[in-house]
């Protein structure tokens, strides 16, 4: 069911766990993809928890009724020094009884390490029954195209793409088109992240709004999966400090009040129920 859109927890990015769970109580979705993303939001950190923390996160979940769905564990798949994080990672979302995984390949010019390590990922992922979703973050995977390519040579049924057409479009500086782009990798894709994402004339400053205010055509995107009749998994991400309002130009935004970012998550649930009719 669409009202079972999972929700990353990004858009809490600022506030401490407890704060997190109880605002995702109040939201339309209770199924929560918890961020564990290195460098920004960080709701968990499991490799430097011990099992003792990690039950009390499993019952902050229990005390909200809510469903922990999986884990924004970005790591770089192609970096050695980041493959026991992961490891540790995939443990904790199978511990709390997720089933997927969303993390980085790696930087472009890496690839070779990449082949090398995604193997031991694959077979921890076979012992735990994890997804792996490699998200489309501006590095080996940049796009459908090249996340095609990739999956193609790892031939695994554990590894899919975490397709963000809001990150194509961005690190692509809006020259690939995503509602095209999809189109390329529809049987690769394990779930599909949607935010939106406008820019300012000259591209130079960004900002990710909600889906109605995209720079491009979400329209079109829903289109796409329409035509392919996709239902698959999908996610939805409130992100965003930097504001764009037609009056103001861009803007930093402080850290939104929890009332606002409950409502922001409900109104995108509903947008996208409107959009993805036929899931």
């Amino acid at each position: 069911m669409i009202e079972d859109i999972p929700l990353i927890s990004i858009g809490f990015d600022g506030y401490n766990l407890t704060e997190t769970l109880k605002g995702f109580s109040e939201t339309k979705s209770k199924n929560i993809i918890l961020c564990a993303i290195d460098g920004f939001t960080k709701h968990v950190i499991p490799e430097e928890m011990n099992i003792g923390d990690w039950e009390e996160v499993r019952e902050l979940f229990r005390k909200n009724n809510l469903n922990f769905y999986g884990l924004a564990g970005h790591c770089n798949i192609s970096d050695d020094n980041d493959i026991e994080k992961m490891i540790k990672r995939m443990k904790f979302t199978n511990f709390m009884g997720g089933r997927h995984a969303d993390t980085n390949a790696g930087h472009k010019g890496t690839e070779s390490n990449f082949y090398k390590n995604i193997n031991q990922i694959i077979d921890l992922a076979e012992e735990l029954d994890l997804t792996i979703c490699l998200e489309t973050h501006g590095d080996i995977i940049d796009s459908a195209k090249s996340g095609r390519k990739l999956l193609e040579r790892v031939n695994s049924r554990r590894v899919k793409i975490a397709y963000d057409p809001a990150n194509v479009y961005f690190y692509s500086r809006g020259s690939i088109n995503p509602s095209e782009d999809i189109k390329y990798a529809m049987d690769y894709i394990g779930i599909i992240h949607f935010k939106g994402v406008c820019h300012d004339e000259n591209k130079s400053k960004w900002s990710f709004p909600v889906m109605e205010k995209s720079g491009f055509s979400y329209n079109d995107f829903f289109k796409a999966l329409a035509e392919s009749d996709y239902r698959g998994k999908i996610a939805l991400e409130v992100e965003g400090r930097l504001k764009f309002e037609e009056n103001k130009g861009f803007f930093e935004d402080p850290v939104w009040d929890k009332d606002r970012i409950i409502k922001t998550y409900n109104s995108e649930i509903e947008y996208l129920k409107q959009k993805l009719y036929w899931i």
